[in-house]
């Protein structure tokens, strides 16, 4: 390498990288985006956010807290707010005890919440009184009114109502539907429609 291409080469560097390092900021605090936050609502934060009562980002990683905590791409960390509203993936945890949490893209790990939303797919642990999931799940599905998943889940659905497109595991609630079935239901009401003779049956129902 000539001086000349060592200059260009240690000058690229020397620029972009603070450029890359004002990319994510450590700490946010946020009231009412766009205007009365620190970080604009276009850059990410990794480290921690404090949402009083809003705040939105692009990608947050760390420790999310406030009243609405919004992430316009991925959430990977610790989230406990109001509301837990990601567009993109969420990989961690998050927590709502009186609210509402949606995921525009999978969701892995454990989320506690009155009500949860996954548009895309979950591994991992989704509790609360109302769990859903668009796509597949893989895990244990713990809400106490009412479980979905409308692809194919695995694991445990253990609510009121528990209801999958295709189910391999265990259903264990008042009322238990699914349309494929790999497993054993254990309640009132357990309905697998893709068996032959007796679909629906009292206390157990099972299909292998």
């Amino acid at each position: 390498m000539n001086a000349r291409s060592l200059f260009l080469t240690t000058a690229s560097v020397l620029l972009l990288t603070p450029a890359a390092v004002r990319a994510d900021k450590f700490f946010q605090l946020a009231m009412l985006p766009p205007d009365t936050q620190i970080v604009p609502e276009d850059q990410s934060i990794r480290g921690v956010r404090l949402d009083f009562p809003y705040g939105r980002n692009q990608d947050m990683r760390g420790f999310d807290f406030g009243f609405v905590n919004e992430t316009a791409g991925d959430f990977h960390g610790f989230g406990l707010g109001f509301a837990n509203l990601t567009d993109g993936a969420m990989n961690g945890v998050q927590w709502s005890f009186v609210g509402v949490s949606s995921t525009g893209g999978d969701a892995q790990g454990w989320t506690l919440n009155m009500v949860h939303q996954v548009v895309g797919s979950m591994d991992g642990c989704q509790m609360g009184l109302v769990g859903y999931v668009e796509k597949d799940f893989q895990g244990l599905q713990s809400s106490l009114l009412w479980n979905q998943t409308d692809g194919t889940s695995s694991g445990v659905q253990l609510g009121l109502v528990n209801k999958a497109g295709a189910f391999h595991g265990l259903q264990l609630g008042v009322v238990n539907l699914t349309g494929q079935m790999n497993g054993v239901q254990v309640g009132l009401w357990n309905q697998i429609s893709s068996k032959e003779g007796l679909s629906v049956l009292p206390i157990v129902n099972w299909k292998f």
